[in-house]
């Protein structure tokens, strides 16, 4: 009799504490949604540079758009293959090894006092896809993509950027028949 009480006694008490039974469209137990605290950023250029000693870098253009009051910059993200949507949602563009870390620390560009300006764009050159003091450089002929995202106080980060692609190359001509630059 005992065990009988307490099987039909459990869905009343679960049902109970949760409002089973209910008939409303508010979920028994709470998800909770995560929404990033700030808005994506976007990159307005990006194009292959040559210096006046012939170095070549990635020239990346963006404007200061975040106006956030945690806001400290932008953290740069460069990989070699297209970032799908599961590994976004995932959350991978945070972690692996496609992080740029031009300072060692987070922000990458760091603009937490910068006024929101759209008429003059910030104009970053990239020299290499890991940046020292251990540098991974770019390689001739290569596809690369790039996306950066807003960085707050706290470690928070965006959604990112749409991604950008470009052939490391100023001459897509010169590049071998099987490069991905040659049908850009």
């Amino acid at each position: 009799m005992l065990r009988l009480c307490s099987i039909a006694c459990l869905p009343l008490v679960l049902c109970g504490i949760n409002f089973c039974g209910l008939n409303t469209n508010v979920l028994a137990i709470p998800v909770p949604i995560v929404y990033p605290p700030a808005s994506a950023p976007s990159i307005l250029n990006l194009s292959v540079f040559s210096d006046a000693e012939g170095r070549e870098s990635f020239r990346l253009q963006y404007f200061v758009t975040n106006q956030e009051s945690d806001f400290l910059g932008y953290n740069l993200y460069i990989s070699r293959v297209p970032t799908s949507l599961e590994s976004l949602l995932a959350g991978s563009p945070n972690r692996g090894n496609n992080r740029y870390l031009s300072r060692g620390i987070s922000p990458d560009f760091l603009h937490a006092n910068d006024p929101i300006d759209t008429s003059s764009p910030i104009t970053q050159l990239i020299y290499y896809r890991k940046a020292p003091p251990v540098p991974e450089p770019f390689y001739s002929c290569r596809l690369y993509f790039f996306k950066i995202r807003a960085y707050l106080r706290g470690g928070f980060e965006s959604f990112p950027s749409s991604e950008v692609s470009q052939c490391f190359s100023s001459d897509p001509s010169t590049c071998p028949d099987d490069s991905p630059c040659v049908n850009l």
